[in-house]
């Protein structure tokens, strides 16, 4: 019955019809002075967020628009003018140009803002970093309709993903774990090196972006801005089950990870459908230290004792009436 109710969700979100509960739910969330973070941190956890307020959601939760919407005008448009003030100076300075294309050019004004802008910049632009926030950028482009919005968010989430890779061996572990559900492919990938060179945790600097198509990824962003980096790992999980096949083929770390690189649109469909299945079914597990069977993580605000299924189902229920 939970994997029914499920499917006809994420059909629902697909062909664009949303549970009118959630969405009043998040109107009221929104309407409150002040918005309070730690509930809209839930909802974004428990529902997709709709496409009409989901920039501004992401946006919120990034720390980008103020709590105190009588200010949300006023920090816009300072975040604006600054923006177009690193745009302005850099175009001075040649640094880009009227042909320089606008993931590169958010990319270059990413740089600038966090003092890591390079002499040799078209060695930079190379760099990991680079190419991870720009495919970041890339995806934003199909999302929120501004260069603005696109930038301030892609620094935001570049921001929260690089935290959560401080030391990835914590989802390192939790891969693992989740992939001893199939011990003969757990064994491959270890022999053949791919668990333990960590190249793949260059798909989780990014987001997926570039792997997923953008409309994908929201569902999958909404989670991580939740709160959820281990939502990261049940995607990989997810993928590598799905592509079971070609990877048990596969010889070399390059060539898992092209196969998860290259999936088609239906099978990522399938793939991150799964992936946040699982995890909810696992709890909605938040951080590193939580996998499947281990207890879950814990909603900040919602309590020290209090485990994610049941904590944000009881206080959803009881704050914003979600039934």
């Amino acid at each position: 019955m939970g994997s029914e109710k499920n499917f006809r969700s994420h059909y629902y979100e697909k062909v664009g019809f949303r549970g009118v509960e959630e969405k009043k739910s998040l109107d009221l969330l929104l309407g409150e002075r002040p918005i309070d973070l730690a509930r809209i941190h839930n909802f974004s956890l428990r529902f997709p967020l709709p496409g009409i307020y989901r920039a501004q959601v992401w946006q919120l939760l990034l720390g980008v628009l103020p709590v105190y919407t009588t200010s949300t005008e006023w920090v816009w448009r300072e975040r604006v003018e600054q923006f177009r003030e690193s745009e302005r100076a850099l175009t001075v300075t040649k640094k880009i140009t009227k042909d320089t294309d606008k993931n590169t050019r958010i990319t270059i004004i990413w740089l600038m803002e966090n003092n890591k802008l390079k002499f040799d910049l078209a060695a930079q632009l190379k760099e990991a970093s680079s190419t991870n926030f720009s495919a970041i950028v890339s995806t934003l482009y199909h999302l929120v309709s501004t260069p603005e919005e696109v930038y301030w968010i892609a620094s935001g989430l570049y921001s929260c993903i690089d935290s959560c890779l401080a030391d990835p061996r914590a989802l390192s572990d939790c891969l693992t774990k989740l992939l001893a559900e199939e011990p003969v492919l757990l064994s491959h990938l270890e022999t053949s090196g791919v668990l333990r060179s960590l190249q793949y945790t260059q798909l989780w600097a990014r987001g997926f972006a570039g792997i997923f198509q953008p409309c994908m990824l929201a569902r999958l962003w909404d989670k991580l801005l939740g709160g959820s980096s281990k939502v990261l790992v049940y995607v990989l999980a997810s993928a590598i089950f799905r592509c079971r096949v070609e990877v048990m083929g596969a010889e070399t770390q390059e060539e898992v990870l092209s196969i998860i690189c290259n999936m088609k649109e239906d099978r990522q469909e399938v793939v991150l459908t799964q992936a946040l299945d699982s995890w909810e079914m696992d709890g909605c597990p938040l951080v590193p230290g939580h996998c499947a069977g281990e207890g879950q993580g814990v909603v900040e605000g919602a309590g020290q004792g209090q485990g994610v299924a049941g904590g944000l189902e009881s206080r959803l229920s009881m704050e914003i009436k979600v039934v």
